[in-house]
């Protein structure tokens, strides 16, 4: 995340904001965060276990802005 590299308290709010700051993906973002954290394999077999947690982190990849630069994100406003 790009959040470290900010000076200021603004900068990283403001970021934050861009990135995760659209009301209709936030609740679906941290659904899939709390899906990542609790996957367990189980008994599941290895390549079972990998598709499962490769499709919940390509659902990821969607709902969240892939750039790091943090002057871009903030000319996404």
């Amino acid at each position: 995340m790009v959040v470290h590299v900010l000076t200021t308290a603004e900068e990283m709010w403001d970021t934050l904001n861009v990135m995760y700051g659209n009301g209709k993906n936030f609740s679906r973002v941290f659904k899939i965060y709390e899906h990542l954290f609790e996957l367990k394999q189980e008994n599941k077999s290895v390549p079972e276990f990998y598709g499962e947690l490769k499709g919940r982190i390509d659902e990821l990849e969607m709902h969240q802005l892939s750039v790091t630069d943090a002057a871009t994100l903030r000319g996404y406003r």
